[in-house]
């Protein structure tokens, strides 16, 4: 027995092999045990104090190769001992180092990737193999939430699919040495969804902005939402953020009702049922009801996008014409039909938009505004102020616009609009059938357009004589209809000339057109003259003085108007004060300006001819507004509202205006 006990002590397994239990008396055989146990640990602290520097991975490699035959021979002892030995030499190891595995702890994941065959098995020997395992499991993670992470302003492609193919490549990596290694995947996907959702929804206004380039980072976000049931925290964000970065002063109407429209078809695919939209939408909304311009800039939007209104029409209601034909039909058979009442059809249109679906953009805006009656009126006179100020007789957006109006909530509604339309065509036809070159005059139906001026125009003989013309031959062709003339109303399109062979073509109003008839006569011209010769009001005549002025065609030189011989320079240096300075080292600094800081230097000349001109008139903020629209051509006034107030305030902060109860007066000086 005690030679035996040498040879434990001395890790001899040369003689150890030869021995046997056999000889030794049953009662000492846990003596052996501890014996074998004691030699091991003094063995391992011994290796370890011998080898300083040495990592964890080389005393394993160490061990395994200077014990496993002395482990194998003991184990035929008691197999309990294996278990035993591989606790100990796994408690020996961290006792003397207590981080574990962290030498083989590294960004990158190549490094455990490509561990050699023995070092795992040393680590596995030594009872490392769960720790190896977990730290494995750790990097994955780290490598898929990385991937994640490289996806944050990239909308345009799935992060979540870029994570999930590298947790295959890396699953497939290391399955053969840890086939368990799979039982994970489930809690690693979990977290890949997690990090996504998070990724996605603190950027939920940038991809909303980007769509729809943005859908692959909405469809990581839909399905994120659908693993995790993340939609409550998601539309909290989202709410939040929207809050914070659209519903302000300084975000105009149109980009507010732009994103909206935006987030709608957004978030409705990352949630179907509409619970995102029916979250973000209220504080939206609320916002927008406090805007003036919200009604001018849904009838833009329509007769500008055609998607708006294409939005929704899969989910058309059976209310279009055939339908509507079919009912006329019933009604015609039924003697005891009565007619509805008048307005009946804005009821139903009413009736259409409050029961829309969350992903009608046209519908929700609609809602927001609340009267729809005012939303059709507005239609009405956006599309015949189009129409009327524009020459020719080519209106596709405006023809299309009404067309899928018409089909997703029924003609009755846009019956005006659509006689409008057709009243343009016909004068199409018309023009065409009667040859008309000098004048192409539109022929509107008068109990169906929105009123238009009247105000008395005497027309050039050579525009008279072609009225006359048009005029017979209308009456004949339509008797027993009459033509009433509208000599105000229109627009007429001009070319200048200049010195040097310079021209310049413009569309003008019939006014504007008659004043520069007369001053081609005439070297100078006043109101009073334009008044006699033209017998229209003071007013009319000074209006139409005020656009050439701004312009910088005519100048004004007492009481008297003159045209420039050289063709103007039409930038927006060209309307600086008459105290500013155009030096070409100051142009840098006007392109840094802020857009409502150009606009106001841009039109300031404009504004400051149209009071000057009618200085005894009460000019309201919403005056001078389609005073602007109407005359400044050159450069074409065409901001929305929200910006024209911000040029405004520009004025009122220089000095320049000031607005009391909404009148409009140059500051006095």
């Amino acid at each position: 027995m005690k030679s035996m006990m040498n040879f434990i002590m001395n890790l001899n397994t040369n003689e150890l092999k030869n021995c046997s239990l056999d000889s030794i008396p049953p009662e000492n055989h846990s003596l052996v045990f501890k014996l074998i146990l004691t030699s091991i640990r003094h063995y391992c602290s011994r290796i370890i104090r011998n080898s300083p520097g040495k990592t964890i991975s080389e005393i394993a490699i160490t061990y395994m190769k200077n014990l496993t035959e002395f482990k194998n021979i003991v184990t035929q002892f008691n197999p309990k001992l294996n278990d035993e030995i591989q606790t100990l030499i796994f408690s020996v190891l961290l006792l003397h180092f207590p981080k574990g595995l962290s030498d083989l702890q590294s960004d990158d994941i190549d490094e455990l990737k490509y561990l050699d065959e023995e070092t795992y098995d040393a680590f596995s020997f030594c009872g490392l193999s769960k720790r190896l395992r977990s730290l494995i499991v750790d990097q994955i993670r780290s490598e898929c939430l990385k991937t994640v992470e490289e996806y944050t302003d990239n909308y345009e492609e799935s992060a979540l699919s870029a994570a999930l193919d590298r947790l295959s490549i890396l699953n497939a990596t290391f399955q053969k040495r840890f086939p368990d290694i799979s039982q994970e995947k489930h809690n690693l996907e979990r977290d890949i969804y997690k990090a996504v959702v998070k990724a996605r929804s603190n950027m939920i206004f940038e991809i909303v902005t980007s769509y729809p380039d943005s859908k692959p980072a909405l469809i990581d976000l839909q399905k994120g939402c659908a693993r995790t049931s993340a939609h409550r925290e998601v539309s909290q964000i989202a709410v939040q953020i929207f809050t914070n970065r659209l519903l302000h002063l300084g975000a105009a109407t149109s980009d507010i009702v732009t994103q909206y429209i935006n987030a709608i078809q957004a978030l409705n695919i990352v949630d179907e049922s509409g619970g995102l939209t029916r979250a973000v939408s209220p504080p939206i909304q609320s916002y927008l009801t406090t805007r003036s311009d919200l009604l001018d800039t849904i009838v833009e939007r329509i007769l500008e996008d055609e998607s708006l209104v294409a939005t929704g029409i899969s989910a058309q209601k059976p209310n279009d014409d055939d339908v509507l034909r079919d009912a006329d039909a019933q009604k015609e058979l039924d003697f005891g039909w009565s007619p509805e009442p008048m307005h009946s059809h804005i009821r139903d249109l009413q009736s259409l938009v409050r029961d829309a679906s969350d992903s009608d953009a046209l519908a929700l805006l609609l809602n927001v505004y609340g009267s729809i009656k005012s939303f059709v009126t507005q239609l009405e006179k956006e599309i015949a102020k189009r129409i009327e100020t524009s020459p020719g007789f080519t209106f596709d957006n405006e023809v299309r616009a009404i067309e899928l109006l018409k089909w997703r909530f029924g003609s009755q509604s846009f019956l005006n609009c659509e006689v409008i339309l057709r009243d343009v065509a016909d004068s199409k036809r018309l023009a065409a059938t009667f040859d008309c070159q000098t004048v192409q005059p539109l022929t509107v139906s008068h109990l169906y357009w929105p009123a238009m001026s009247n105000d008395f125009l005497k027309l050039p003989e050579e525009v008279e004589r072609e009225i006359e013309r048009y005029t017979e031959e209308f009456e004949r062709l339509k008797h027993p209809r009459k033509l009433k003339w509208l000599n105000s109303a229109g627009a007429v399109e001009i070319e200048l000339s200049f010195d040097d062979n310079e021209t310049m073509q413009m569309t003008v109003p019939p006014i504007c057109a008659s004043v520069m008839l007369l001053m081609n006569d005439n070297n100078e011209i006043d109101i009073d003259t334009i008044c006699n010769e033209l017998e229209v009001s003071r007013q009319s005549a000074e209006t139409a003085l005020t656009f050439w002025i701004s312009s910088n065609i005519f100048v004004k030189d007492g009481n008297k108007c003159r045209m420039v011989n050289k063709k103007p320079i039409l930038t927006a240096t060209s309307y600086d004060t008459p105290e500013g300075n155009n030096d070409e080292e100051e142009e840098p600094e006007e392109e840094e300006e802020e857009p409502d800081q150009k606009d106001a230097k841009m039109f300031q000349r404009f504004v400051l001819s149209i009071l000057q001109n009618r200085s005894k008139e009460n000019i309201t903020l919403p005056n001078l507004y389609e005073l602007l629209k109407k005359f400044c051509q050159y450069p074409k006034f065409d901001r929305r509202y929200d910006q024209y107030e911000k040029m405004i305030n520009v004025y009122k902060a220089n000095n320049f205006l000031v607005v009391e109860d909404e009148i409009v007066k140059l500051s006095p000086q």
